[in-house]
């Protein structure tokens, strides 16, 4: 996406509510939460089966291990992951590699400076099986990604499930100033996609991935 460099923090926020607020409006209508359709495909992923939109296409990408599949989508750009840890696995290595994986493919020619920092702390609904959430965001001259892992036990496995989109500026210099100042973004269609995802592994009716914080309420007047 690319915004007037004038107004490209407002847009953003925006265009993420506008999003946002279509899809949950959506899902408000259908129940608490997000749950997949009965025609939606269906993924076998070692012993871990789960349904995803099929808006989504699986993705091939090189680096990946058999325990980890991504899914693409062409209209809106976002990407969705769920990887199994197996026994062994350390947590944080397999964010930081998925973190690379997701980089070296959704971003156009992402340098070798891509720079990383913790984003705001993700809000939704996020299931009884939710260990950890974190957001990151990363900068890679106009571009920036942003990156929303759920880490979940189910069923005696453990896995980490979110989804990933770009955002791009008008030029490399308001790009680097939202970075620095931590502006986030979202995107509704990649909430909604992994919602879909979580509530078919789970069996849950309430998940909500991707929603905006509540508004802050109104400063009292003097």
């Amino acid at each position: 996406m690319k915004f007037d460099e004038r107004f490209s923090s407002v847009l953003a926020t925006a265009v993420f509510l506008f999003l946002t607020i279509g899809t949950l409006s959506k899902a408000a209508g259908q129940g608490a939460g997000y749950k997949p359709e009965k025609d939606d495909p269906e993924y076998k992923l070692g012993d871990l089966r789960f349904q995803y939109p099929k808006r989504y296409q699986t993705k091939s990408v090189n680096g990946q291990d058999e325990y980890t599949v991504f899914l693409s989508d062409q209209k809106y750009g976002d990407w969705l992951f769920v990887s199994l840890l197996k026994d062994g696995a350390e947590l944080r290595q397999v964010k930081e590699s998925l973190r690379g994986l997701l980089a070296a493919n959704l971003l156009q020619g992402a340098s070798k400076s891509l720079k990383w920092k913790p984003s705001t702390k993700p809000y939704g609904r996020f299931g009884k099986n939710e260990m950890e959430v974190e957001k990151w965001q990363g900068l890679d001259g106009k571009q920036r990604l942003f990156i929303e892992s759920h880490y979940l036990k189910v069923k005696g496995r453990d896995l980490l499930v979110g989804y990933a989109f770009v955002m791009e500026d008008q030029t490399a210099q308001s790009a680097e100033a939202a970075f620095n100042r931590g502006f986030d973004a979202g995107s509704g269609p990649a909430g909604e996609g992994c919602s879909k995802v979580v509530a078919s592994i789970t069996g849950e009716d309430d998940i909500l991935i991707g929603m905006p914080p509540p508004a802050a309420p109104p400063k009292p007047k003097n």
